[in-house]
């Protein structure tokens, strides 16, 4: 998107419920990824939930722009106040379910920062009494209830399905966009394509290493995280199994790890 500058706002539906708006342009990617997420049904079953932000429903106009219609989250999760093991196992757990979803759709997301992550509490609030948050979010937290997404998709791109996920190229010049906070260097030494999943599994994985490096330590399954993480990107994509295994565990966690580090 060049020259339409993003914006949002919010409203309620017929039913009471908050929702967000975005405008986004016409017939682009952005526009094709959210429609085929309006599809998957797992995104609309509490049981399925895939830690995706769905599109609730997506109208058009005959300016060059759509509007995406999506459920109202927190955008402001403070991944630095999670105190608790059982809290990082969550969201650990969250994020990598949310990848291995788009993935599985073949749908890459090309910009994983904290800034794009979403959480299951919105607070009204004023921008300069923002830390008037915490408290509530502490709560909400340890209640065993939060629920984190990954969301935003204008620089995302979808690839066409069949192929192995490891198989997949794009232009090098590609790994550039995007906040860069959390990108692997992998591309720097002159390649002329990469892998855009395994840069998505690099980039997450940076993520949770930088916010949550304490905690490594003290569970086994971040130490083969970061074993992982550890070798070169093109074998980082066993990352994407790692949620599909774990998940049936998180109660058994939960149980197990409800003690500050």
């Amino acid at each position: 998107m060049s020259w339409v500058e993003i914006r949002f706002a919010f409203a309620q539906d017929s039913q009471g419920r908050n929702i967000a708006i975005k405008v986004i342009e016409s017939d682009s990617e952005e526009e094709k990824i959210y429609e085929h997420l309006l599809h998957c049904m797992e995104l609309f079953d509490p049981e399925t939930f895939a830690n995706v932000l769905p599109p609730v429903c997506i109208l058009r106009s005959s300016y060059k722009l759509s509007f995406v219609l999506m459920p109202m989250w927190g955008d402001l999760p403070f991944l630095k106040d999670i105190k608790t093991v059982r809290e990082v196992m969550d969201f650990m757990l969250d994020m990598l379910r949310g990848l291995s979803f788009l993935h599985d759709q073949r749908i890459a997301h090309r910009d994983i920062a904290h800034t794009n992550l979403m959480i299951n509490c919105f607070i009204p609030t004023h921008y300069l009494l923002i830390d008037k948050q915490r408290p509530l979010l502490e709560k909400h937290r340890s209640s065993s209830q939060a629920r984190y997404c990954l969301f935003d998709f204008n620089l995302s791109k979808r690839f066409p399905l069949g192929l192995p996920i490891e198989s997949y190229r794009s232009q090098s010049t590609e790994a550039f966009i995007g906040w860069d906070a959390f990108h692997p260097r992998d591309v720097y030494q002159g390649e002329f394509e990469y892998n855009p999943f395994a840069f998505d599994v690099a980039c997450l994985g940076n993520l949770l290493m930088f916010r949550f490096a304490d905690v490594i330590p003290t569970v086994n399954i971040i130490q083969l995280l970061q074993r992982n993480h550890a070798k070169h990107v093109r074998r980082r994509t066993r990352y994407l199994g790692v949620s599909v295994l774990l998940w049936p565990e998180r109660n058994r966690y939960a149980g197990l790890l409800g003690q500050s580090p």
